[in-house]
């Protein structure tokens, strides 16, 4: 698709192109990559094309019974996995956590098929204007590229101690991680 208005990434526009070009293609699956973005349009779109959506997955496959869609995401705060399907609507919808699965092997042999669309983008549904972004640079290995991860909890007593993982995680080439109750506790 190219439009204009698809040259930001607002979601109000995404949604009418992506709904237009799921009305067209009738696709059997649908699968998106968690991204900020993606998290405020996949359940509006799903609403839309009145199907269901497991969001934040961390598995994907295809039932070899039902040559259904199944959907593994974490619940409970990653205590417990559940695994879903949507046997009635179409699309069946998920989406994928970053780096939740590695990526196969290339194969030169296979070739994408690019399908040029039309659609009809309208501004008037831009409800949300981009004043501004700001990028934050960060400082060691992301916690999500991390191979080694150095994590602390309450029970370091107080945040000045996480001075002592930060050393740690440095010396192993790590990220620091925290349990949820010492984010919340800043």
């Amino acid at each position: 698709m190219e439009d204009p208005l698809l040259a930001q990434p607002h979601s109000e526009v995404l949604l009418h192109a992506v709904e237009q070009a799921c009305s067209q293609l009738q696709p059997n699956i649908l699968l998106m990559g968690q991204t900020p973005i993606v998290r405020d349009l996949a359940p509006r779109l799903a609403f839309r094309l009145g199907t269901g959506l497991a969001m934040d997955c961390v598995e994907a496959s295809i039932d070899p019974a039902t040559k259904l869609l199944r959907e593994t995401r974490p619940i409970y705060g990653g205590v417990a996995m559940a695994t879903y399907s949507c046997p009635e609507a179409r699309p069946q919808m998920a989406t994928m956590r970053a780096k939740a699965v590695s990526p196969l092997p290339r194969d030169s042999a296979r070739k994408g098929e690019v399908i040029p669309m039309k659609v009809s983008l309208n501004p008037s549904v831009i409800k949300v204007q981009v004043i501004s972004t700001e990028k934050q640079k960060g400082e060691g290995v992301r916690l999500e590229d991390a191979e080694v991860v150095v994590s602390g909890g309450r029970g370091l007593g107080e945040s000045a101690n996480f001075k002592h993982l930060e050393e740690l995680a440095k010396v192993l080439k790590g990220a620091v991680g925290a349990s949820r109750a010492a984010c919340d506790q800043g």
